[in-house]
């Protein structure tokens, strides 16, 4: 499987395009942000909207997506962390299960239920969630 293009993306003012710098011979575009008919078109199922809101949503859609991006491999390491405690804490309830299947749909292992937590070490509970 190939690797995502590095990140940071970041967004075009103008066109709200999105592109990632750190390649080589970068810029490179990473998507264009569709759907203007669909925003401003007056057919079925069209919305409809003026000029300003579909750039408007376009802007939000483009924003988010990069924000989305830049900060996915902290929220995951964030994620993993939490996973720790909760794991040993509470190894059987719902936000375990949770954080298992967000993890797992990012590709991540589940936890082993291993804990790097001082409370984990010598002097500290212990049980790992097993």
């Amino acid at each position: 499987m190939s690797e995502h293009t590095p990140t940071p993306w970041r967004m075009d003012p103008t066109l709200h395009d999105i592109y990632a710098d750190n390649v080589p011979k970068g810029p490179m575009k990473v998507a264009d942000i569709r759907g203007w008919g669909y925003l401003t078109g007056k057919g079925h199922g069209a919305l409809g909207l003026s000029y300003d809101e579909g750039v408007a949503v376009q802007a939000a859609n483009a924003a988010f997506i990069v924000k989305a991006v830049n900060n996915h491999d902290a929220l995951v390491k964030a994620l993993v962390g939490a996973q720790r405690i909760i794991e040993r804490d509470f190894p059987n309830g719902q936000l375990a299960i949770d954080i298992r299947g967000i993890l797992a749909s990012v590709g991540k292992a589940p936890s082993t239920g291993a804990s790097s937590h001082p409370a984990d070490s010598a002097g500290g509970r212990t049980g790992g969630g097993e």
